[in-house]
């Protein structure tokens, strides 16, 4: 009598108990079970028979065959017929379906296994009948799909028959077995909670809804629960193909079906055409079919990446020989086949567009081939009629009961073992039995499955797999919980039954392959049977235990059933009667209901008050109130995690009520989803952050809730829009509860108050503006005046409800309590998601005004609607918005065909006045809107016209007014008169409920009140204490210092008489962030620091008591135990010196143990454990046990990589060192934080981890490299400047976090610290081989991994090109830094490249050289203290401290941490202790291409002798920069300078840069920079004439991989400070830093040239590339005179190229194909100059310039170009004054400027543009013109004249001295020796004699240097000058009288400055003779630098 009735057949069941015949067929069942119980003597009464369910995975063939061999032991041992289910996915379904052909199978089992294992064995169904059955399904049934081809061609490859009974067929007369349940998934709600959904013999449906329909009625057409026409049922064929269909990813399925297809037709071909012709004329047919096999194969050959276009010609040339052939509309661009995602997209569209032209034709039974052609196009699968459809249930979800259809498939996809289908609560399953036949991850199924459960609060037992047994499964696991099944989980393979064969099992039977034969089937079965005979007795005790587990749980039952009516009867009489429903009470009491509820919740705070241990009686117990303010995502947020501190400290029982406002009540709303949430809010805490942490509701979801919201009730307001719009971005869901369907299960949670107030009250200031909402009632707080909360919002008149309204859900109660922002308006305009609802209009208005000819077009209407979006945003913004006006009055007139009279405002707006421009826009909207609305009233149209009133009218939360024309004393009459209420965020009017809870019939005692506000802290409170003053409600005094305001607590305390007690609780403070925000800037300890510190003090005293030091307390001195870096040396050292200590009695004197690099990994590893100290010899054993134990597995480890990659903003070369290294040496994955660690140690020494900030290394003013972290905090040691170590990593701005990262954790740290095992060269190669053989391990993961995202788009790259692209990679790098060929592999790579996220990003980090980025916590804060570079970058990068000093030292050396003692365990590799080696700078001079080549062969033979490696400095000048440009471009150059030299060698003698390139060039430096000057013509025009390249590296890239090569500095000077000599104007650029080498100020070389101001960047300057570096420095081969004459000659010959330039211009002006000339007056016609008489002018220009450079007469080209002028501006030209010939060169200058204004004026047009710019560069002379980084800096250091200018001009040093020395002596550099080349044309000693000059008037160190007279003229090969405290300097000029002989003169004359480019043999000549400089005196050299060793050691030699 308790069960429903059943339906009549094929009607729709929506109820979550068991199908009447399923019950009927358990009970029976149950039978069996109890006897087979007492048959292996497990012994219960029958009501104690526990309910088994064996669950069986996917698994294709091996898991039909491994079910069988399993069924078959279960048999033998007795224990078949205690399972009550049997429930499969995919390949198992195979196996059942054999089964239940045969009657009670389980009682002859062998014979059925026999006859199973025969056919399987036998041979394949013939082509012919798979043809028969494929026409069977394409013509019985309404649709078809790919599921029936895969049945057909797929299915029957495997069970090797068609099985045509249907399951209600098999399953009449059985009754003997186990019930079975096949199991999918419903595709469309894969991402949904309830995708699941099963097939058994009585019904199908929804596993977890509890919708279902007659299985015999599945698949019928059904309409609001009615069947409507009929469809056969499917039979087990059919069903098998829909459960298992999941064996290869979408490209290997598609190409299978395809392949299966043309073999069938093939096959069939004479039979088809046959068929065919019987609908057919003869002539065509065999035509028609020729296109289906040509379809199928061109498919084929895109899936292969062949070219099939031979296929695509037959098929358009037979389509067009078909009879009544029509236009062919599909694509006929050619393929390109090597694009597969293109290629794929293309087919697509093509296979459709070919179906649906050959639709138009009878193809008889080839039409079979077309739909299944147009399904693999469109890739339907399982696609069946939605029985849900057109259904009103609250209970379903509407998803599901919308679309007609709805496709389902191999539930393997999503979860490959069936357990939602048992876990339905009303099957009440005790014991799973789950047979895992995964052939990767034996545990995955089971670990989702516990995932998905827990998200879904289904019970089920925890799962943990001990991590030596994720890749060597045992063969029997046992899970079990409190109140949830036991699972018992079987791996078919383990190292049970395959023992050490294990991964040969598994590539045996992999599941994409060919029918097993019969030995393949044997042992298998023999395999999984072992499973089962090997655990006979385990699962024996697990049925017996599951038993008695349920014995328990009825005994308890029955008690709580016995006392159960009792109960709700007494509650029914004691509860006083409930109002009438929808009637109003005024009154100040409490809802009755609420008074019961504050009765029991009292108990609870008692025994929570007991277990505190604060003792009260019952009477005594205070109410105690929780508000949360307002605050927004922060309030949410900050709410959560208030709650979860107070139930740990188990105060969350001692609250009574729970209210908010705003921001609070977001989470309020999500935890009251959860019935009894406060007993489990860890739970629901983690699953609130990740839905808050997932993807957002989607458009279409907002869209359909909008619309809900503006059909389903009378009022539609903002609130609707900003709820759907707003509040679900930041809750990420669409909350459809309401508040009172939830108020039935709380119980043991605080009771919620959810406050807002109205609007009108608020305005007006009289009534009562406090609104509350409670589960029970709504309403006024102090009036009293309330109505039951689900009748809220309903229509009332006079205390009487007249209209009902839908009661409102908890999103648009969150939306009803949160709008507060500064301009609301701009920003619901701005929100994408409004503007995406605006455009939904153009697809829904095309569609109505396709059947309406006067309805304007959709286009126009859709215009109009963003234009008046846009023009609102115009107004708000303050812009002018008379465009967008007339867009609308045009549009708008248009469509009227201008008979229609706009009546909105004309007038122009003055948008100064801004009341006048609210008001103006309020009418302008609203008319507008009334025009449209007139023509069109169409969803979403209307909508839309409401948004806009509503914005219009300010409307927001509007609701029916419960009180209207209500009379009563007691309510202020404003409330009674309007019929509606606003209603609004109280954050509007006060941030915190007080209110609500001030109630005087609430009598709260405590208020804890959780201030999350923006601003001011306490003006929630202050507000609250002034109005209730006001209101004379009793509220204690609030009194808040200067102070607090500035720097708030984080605790205070408000009392008063009579009153409540109030605690204030500021979400930030200066106890929780710091002095500044959450940043704390100062040197003093951390709070906490300094607790321990006191109580590991007294642990230390005792100590050294022990050992018989005796000291007073505060005499005991601070320890310090420094342990240095190397690598697992260090570790394994550290531990071992540690336990030595231990013995000595000296381990618990240290204060302090803090390490670098290695000896972190001892740390991380010791302080797993807490209080390690205590028993370091277990610890001890246990690390090393470890340490000597297996590594980490590669599929762990690649996990763990994807988690670094995926949970974090910044990815770098850490993490993979982390994964791939660190985890190799300390052999585990160790998850927990340092904050985790430390949390419950005590009885330890205080931890230090130290690393450095990389960009602080390098720099001597640039900030505090040294960083330490410690439990506590991280940050700066020697600038003081920290952060929470939990914070560490979150994104900061001005000292406030703004987004929050994970804290590291400690495998990460342990890389951090521990990275620097070689340099950077060293460690490349191994780096680049670990993520090689990474790679290679991981290939099954990965593919695996990568198949499983490709599923989702399988438009996605194929795994193995992916795959080959990243080993090809790896492989390249290698081969580059073994300095072999690797060509191959780059060809490779760009064939096959296509994007593969992590890898990529790994490769990447390794191109870039990343570690350890993180956010910096100090970015933009305002600190004096702190550097300046500290506060700038976003970002900071932090490596291992050991690159510094590989001790850390620095980190105890804090003088807060007053250490007196420090040990220092040093276990570095090499000598300890500081070496001699001498600082040797190699420096080149100018000289143009003769430096350059002359370096090259100078360095070959440095090489050559051994003597490059000593070489820690290269800097150049001039043309020795260009060798510098070339040797850098190649990393680790220095290694391979041989190969390095060829390669120059063979450019220098090869071809020029081609005249497009260079403009192309030209057009790039012209266009892309705020300063174009001589340099970027110089660098195009002459520098790519000597290096024949266009280098666009930039320096900062060129060095990111070089430190095996000396460090480059390039130099240049200021051309401003050149000429004052008071000025300095040395200036050098080296890869990190850009600045004036004496005086000491740097810019980062990345930030040269851009915008700054007092120091800071104000815009960012893309870095200048090689190119141009080397065309600023070198560019004085010459006088300035032969600059200018070679400049001009050389802009002459490149813009001689007429040709190209109009090329260029067309390309340039494409739609006119020449530039348009500016009038002289508006209203003239703007004809277009002639292009030759531009181009005449500027020739003349060049040549006119070359004349007078010469000295030669220019009048004739002055008289030239004045006429074009006149003809160009028709006469018009101004004339500007004949240049005199006498005064030419003061002339000159100023006529070339005059013409280049008046073609500027006329000329816009490329390149034309750019050669007026270069004439004017030229007239002006600039040069290497940047902005001045220096730019109004206040600092004493820098010369005064230096920040004046905004911009700077830089040009070649070798204007001033033709040598690089004051880049190198720089003191900080500290050079010993000095070995100068000089290349200079004249003099050889004037560079060497300048430097010492000048270095005299500097009081710069340097030697005397004297030269013999004789020599100037005849200068030696060898110099050496020598001083006291100066570095020796070496001389060695290019030419000389040991290398030329007496032929000096005549080399120099060949080898002159100024000349073309050499060929091969000068460049060989040159080369040999400087290299002969240095093999000449390759003994002098090394006698030097033995002397430099030398003058270290003993400074005071000479």
């Amino acid at each position: 009598m308790s069960a429903s009735k059943l339906q009549e057949s094929g009607e729709v069941r929506i109820a979550h108990t068991l199908n009447e015949k399923e019950e009927e067929f358990v009970a029976k069942r149950r039978e069996r079970v109890f006897q087979s119980l007492q048959k292996l003597g497990i012994h219960c009464s029958q009501t104690e028979v526990p309910n088994i369910a064996l669950l069986v995975s996917g698994g294709g063939q091996r898991a039909m065959v491994g079910l069988l061999g399993a069924l078959v032991e279960l048999d033998k041992a007795g224990l078949l017929d205690c399972i009550l289910y049997l429930c499969g996915v995919s390949g198992s379904t195979w196996c059942m379906a054999s089964l239940y052909q045969e009657p009670d199978w389980s009682t002859k089992l062998d014979t059925v296994k026999d006859k199973i294992i025969k056919r399987l064995n036998g041979p394949a169904v013939s082509w012919g009948d798979a043809w028969v059955k494929l026409k069977k399904y394409y013509y019985e049934n309404d649709i078809f799909s790919l599921t029936d081809v895969w049945a057909v061609l797929a299915i029957t490859e495997y069970v090797k028959e068609i099985d045509e009974q249907t399951l209600t067929d098999q399953w009449d007369h059985l009754s003997k077995d186990p019930f079975p349940i096949y199991t999918v998934i419903d595709k469309q709600c894969k991402k949904d909670k309830d995708t699941w959904f099963e097939i058994s013999p009585y019904e199908a449906g929804y596993s977890l809804t509890g919708a279902f329909v007659e299985t015999s009625s599945f698949g019928s057409r059904f309409e609001n629960g009615k069947i409507k026409k009929k469809q056969p049922e499917m039979d087990m064929l059919y069903l098998q193909a829909l459960c298992g269909s999941t064996l290869a990813d979408g490209d290997g399925i598609k190409k299978f079906l395809l392949e299966k297809t043309d073999g069938l037709t093939s096959t069939i071909e004479s039979e088809m055409i046959v068929e065919m012709r019987k609908d057919q004329n003869s002539s065509s047919v065999e035509k028609y079919f020729q296109v289906l096999r040509d379809l199928v194969k061109m498919n084929i050959c895109v899936l292969n990446s062949k070219d099939p276009s031979a296929l695509d010609q037959s098929i358009r040339t037979t389509l067009k020989e078909l009879p009544e052939s029509k236009q062919m509309i599909f694509p006929i661009k050619k393929i390109d086949h090597t694009d597969k995602k293109a290629a794929k997209m293309y087919m697509m569209q093509y296979t459709k567009d070919v179906c649906n032209y050959l639709s138009n034709f009878s193809l008889g039974p080839a039409d079979i081939f077309l739909r299944i052609c147009r399904c693999i196009a469109e890739w339907i699968w399982g696609r069946k009629y939605n029985f849900l459809y057109k259904m009103t249930d609250k209970t379903v979800p509407s998803a599901l009961l919308e679309s007609k259809k709805r496709d389902y498939e191999d539930a393997g996809l999503l979860l490959n073992s069936p357990y939602f289908s048992v876990l339905r609560k009303e099957r009440n399953i005790d014991l799973i039995i789950s047979l895992d036949f995964s052939n990767l991850d034996a545990f995955l199924s089971v670990r989702d499955a516990a995932d998905k459960c827990q998200e879904q609060n289904i019970p089920f037992p925890e799962v943990i797999i001990p991590s030596e047994e994720k890749d060597k499964p045992k063969d029997f696991y046992v899970f079990k919980g409190q109140n949830a099944p036991t699972v018992i989980h079987i791996p078919l393979f383990n190292v049970v039954n395959c023992g050490d064969k294990l991964e040969g099992w598994k590539n045996d039977y992999v599941t994409w392959q060919n029918p097993y034969n019969q030995k393949k089937i044997t042992d298998l079965m023999d395999i999984a049977g072992k499973n089962i005979s090997n655990n006979k007795e385990k699962l024996l005790e697990q049925i017996d235990a599951s038993q008695k587990i349920f014995c328990s749980i009825v005994r308890d039952t029955t008690v709580v059933a016995e006392t159960q009516d009792l109960q709700e009867y007494t509650k029914m009489m004691s509860a006083s009667k409930l109002q009438e429903s929808g009637d109003v009470r005024i009154e100040h009491s409490l809802n009755t209901n609420e008074k019961e509820f504050v009765a029991k919740r009292r108990e609870t705070v008692f025994q929570s008050l007991q277990k505190l241990k604060i003792h009260c009686s019952q009477d005594e117990v205070p109410n105690i109130a929780l508000l949360g303010s307002g605050g927004g995502q922060r309030a949410m947020v900050g709410l959560l995690g208030s709650l979860v501190e107070l139930d740990k400290a188990g105060l969350l029982d001692c609250i009574l009520y729970l209210s908010g406002v705003s921001g609070s009540t977001w989470c309020m709303a999500s935890l009251y989803q959860e019935p009894d949430w406060s007993t489990k809010l860890q739970t629901m805490k983690d699953k609130i952050i990740e839905r808050l942490s997932g993807s957002g509701v989607s458009w279409t979801d907002a869209l359909a809730k909008l619309r809900k919201y503006y059909h389903e009730k009378d009022l539609f307001s903002l609130t609707d829009v900003w709820a759907v719009i707003v509040v679900t971005t930041y809750m990420k869901e669409t909350d459809e509860h309401t508040l009172t369907e939830w108020r039935d299960h709380y119980s043991k949670d605080p009771f919620p108050i959810y406050t807002v107030i109205d609007k009108l009250c608020k305005q007006q200031g009289d009534g009562d503006p406090w609104f509350e909402i409670s589960p029970y009632e709504a309403g006024y707080s102090l009036t009293g005046a309330f109505v039951e909360t689900s009748s809220f919002g309903s229509q009332f008149d006079n205390g009487s409800k007249k209209k009902t309204q839908p009661e409102m859900d908890m999103l648009y109660l969150q939306g009803n309590t949160r709008r507060l922002l500064f301009n609301i308006k701009l920003f619901i305009l701005h929100t994408p998601t409004f503007k995406i609802f605006c455009s939904v209009f153009l697809f829904v208005h095309r569609v109505f005004s396709s059947k309406d000819p006067n309805c304007p077009s959709a286009e126009k209407c859709y215009q109009v609607l963003m234009d008046l979006v846009d023009m609102n945003l115009c107004v708000l913004d303050g812009k002018d918005h008379s465009a967008l006006d007339q867009s609308i009055r045009t549009t708008l007139n248009e469509h009227s065909g201008g008979k229609r009279k706009l009546i909105f405002p004309t007038e122009r707006l003055n948008l100064a006045n801004k009341q006048a421009t609210k008001l103006y826009m309020k009418q302008y909207t609203e008319d507008v809107c009334n025009t449209l609305s007139l023509w069109i009233r169409l969803w979403p149209f209307d909508v839309c016209m409401s948004i806009f009133r509503c914005m219009v009218h300010w409307i927001w939360g509007r609701k029916y007014n419960f009180l209207y024309n209500m009379t009563d004393k007691a309510v202020p009459a404003a409330l009674l008169e309007s019929k509606t209420r606003d209603y609004e965020d109280a954050a509007l009017l006060n941030n915190s409920p007080y209110f609500s809870v001030l109630r005087e019939e609430r009598h709260i005692d405590l208020i804890i009140s959780l201030d999350f506000s923006e601003g001011d802290p306490f003006t929630t409170v202050k507000e609250t204490a002034e109005m209730c003053k006001k209101l004379k409600i009793p509220f204690p005094e609030v009194n808040i210092t200067d102070e607090d305001v500035k720097k708030p607590m984080d605790f205070y305390v408000f009392k008063g008489k009579n009153t409540p007690t109030v605690i204030h609780i500021p979400l930030f403070n200066v106890v929780n962030c710091g002095g500044n925000g959450e940043v704390r800037i100062g040197h003093s300890l951390n709070t906490n620091e300094k607790e321990f510190v006191v109580q590991r003090r007294e642990t230390v005293f005792q100590s050294l008591q022990k050992l018989k030091i005796h000291c007073s307390e505060t005499d005991v001195p601070n320890i310090a135990l420094l342990g240095s870096g190397g690598g697992q040396r260090a570790m394994v050292a550290l531990l071992g010196s540690l336990v030595q200590l231990d013995k000595a009695g000296l381990l618990d004197c240290i204060l302090y143990l803090c390490g670098v690099s290695g000896s972190t990994w001892c740390m991380a590893s010791l302080y797993q454990e807490p209080d390690w100290s205590t028993k370091l010899d277990t610890v001890k054993d246990k690390i090393i046990k470890r340490l000597s134990g297996p590594k980490v597995s590669w599929r762990d480890s690649y996990f763990k990589l994807m988690k670094y990659y995926n949970e974090k903003d910044f990815f770098s070369l850490t993490d993979v060192w982390a994964v791939m290294a660190i985890t190799e040496s300390v052999k585990e994955i160790d998850e927990l934080t340092l904050s985790d660690h430390w949390d419950h140690l005590s009885k330890d020494p205080f931890p230090i981890y130290t690393v450095i900030d990389k960009q602080c290394k390098n720099e001597e003013k640039g900030g505090d490299p040294w960083f330490e972290i410690s439990p506590y905090e991280a940050g700066y040691s020697v600038t003081g400047a920290f952060v929470g170590t939990s914070s560490f990593g979150s994104q900061f701005d001005k000292g406030s976090e703004k987004k929050t990262q994970p804290e590291m954790d400690m495998l990460y740290l342990q890389a951090l610290c521990g990275s620097a095992i070689a340099d950077r060269e060293e460690s490349i190669k191994p780096l680049c081989e670990k993520v090689k053989d990474f790679f290679h391990h991981l290939t099954p993961i990965i593919e695996l991994e990568m198949f499983e995202e490709m599923r989702k788009d399988p438009n996605d790259p194929p795994v193995h090109k992916c795959y080959q692209v990243l080993m090809d990679l790896v492989d390249m790098n290698l081969a580059v830094l073994n300095g072999k060929d690797h060509s191959d592999l780059d060809q490779s790579i760009r064939k096959t490249l296509k994007d593969v996220h992590i890898w990529i990003r790994i490769c990447m980090c390794i191109a870039q050289w990343i570690w350890g980025r993180t956010y910096n916590f100090l970015h933009k804060m305002s600190a004096k203290t702190v550097p300046p570079p500290l506060l700038e970058s976003e970002t900071r990068d932090y490596e291992d401290a050991g690159l510094l000093l590989n001790s850390p030292y620095f980190s105890v050396l804090r003088q807060e941490r007053d250490v007196d003692l420090i040990i220092s365990l040093d276990f570095s590799d090499g000598d300890p202790f500081e070496n001699d080696v001498p600082n040797i700078a190699l420096l080149g001079s100018g000289g143009g291409q003769r430096a350059m080549v002359g370096l090259l062969g100078s360095l070959v033979e440095l090489h050559k002798a051994g003597l490059l490696d000593c070489i820690l400095y290269l800097s150049g000048v001039s043309g020795s920069t260009w060798c510098m440009a070339s040797l850098y471009k190649e990393p680790n150059w220095s290694t391979k300078l041989e190969t390095v030299k060829n390669a120059i060698v063979e450019r220098l003698s090869g071809p020029e840069v081609s005249f497009t390139d260079k403009l192309a060039k030209l057009k790039k430096y012209y266009s892309g920079r705020k300063f174009f000057s001589l340099t970027d013509v110089w660098a195009v025009m002459a520098v790519t004439s000597y290096v024949k390249e266009i280098n666009e590296q930039v320096l900062t890239e060129q060095w990111d991989q070089h430190n095996k090569d000396p460090f480059p500095i390039y130099t240049v000077i200021d051309k401003q400070s050149k000429q004052d000599s008071d000025r300095e104007p040395w200036f050098e650029i080296n890869p990190h830093e850009a600045g004036y080498s004496l005086t000491g100020a740097f810019v980062e070389t990345s930030d040269f040239g851009s915008q700054f101001h007092k120091g800071l960047k104000k815009n960012h300057e893309d870095e200048s590339d090689m190119l141009y570096l080397q065309g600023l420095c070198g560019s004085a081969i010459a006088d300035e005179r032969q600059i200018k004459e070679d400049l001009w000659k050389r802009i002459k010959d490149f813009f001689q190229n007429k040709e190209s330039l109009l090329e260029a211009m067309m390309e340039e002006q494409p739609e006119t194909g020449f530039a348009i000339m500016k009038p002289e007056r508006e209203e003239e016609d703007p004809i277009s100059p002639p292009v030759d008489k531009s181009y005449q002018v500027l020739m003349d220009l060049v040549d006119m310039n070359l004349r007078v450079l010469n000295g030669e007469d220019p009048s004739g080209l002055d008289e030239s170009i004045r006429k074009n002028l006149n003809d160009l501006s028709g006469a018009k030209t101004k004339s500007f004054s004949k240049m005199e010939f006498a005064r030419k060169k003061q002339d000159i200058r100023s006529f070339t400027m005059n013409v280049c204004k008046n073609l500027s004026d006329r000329i816009n047009f490329w390149p034309f543009d750019a050669w007026v710019s270069i004439c004017k560069c030229i007239a002006q002379w600039i040069w290497g013109r940047k902005y001045n980084f220096l730019h109004n800096i206040t600092d004493g250091e820098v010369p005064a004249a230096l920040p004046q200018n905004e911009t700077r001009d830089y040009e070649d040093a070798g204007l001033l001295n033709n040598s690089p020395y004051f880049s190198v002596l720089r003191k900080e550099r500290d050079i010993d020796l000095i070995i100068s080349l000089d290349f200079s044309e004249g003099d050889p000693f004037k560079t060497v004699e300048n430097a010492a000059n000048t270095c005299r008037k500097l009081n710069i160190p340097f030697p005397e240097v004297n030269i013999p007279k004789k020599d100037v003229n005849n200068p030696k090969d060898f110099y050496v000058f020598r001083g006291k405290n100066t570095p020796t300097v070496i001389h060695m000029p290019l030419f000389n009288v040991v290398n030329c002989g007496d032929q000096v003169k005549k080399w120099r004359e060949n080898y002159r400055t100024f000349q073309g480019s050499y060929d091969a043999e000068k460049i060989t000549n040159l080369m040999e003779v400087a290299g002969k400089n240095i093999s000449n005196n390759k003994k002098k050299l090394l006698e030097e630098i033995q002397a430099a060793i030398k003058k270290k050691k003993e400074p005071d030699t000479l």
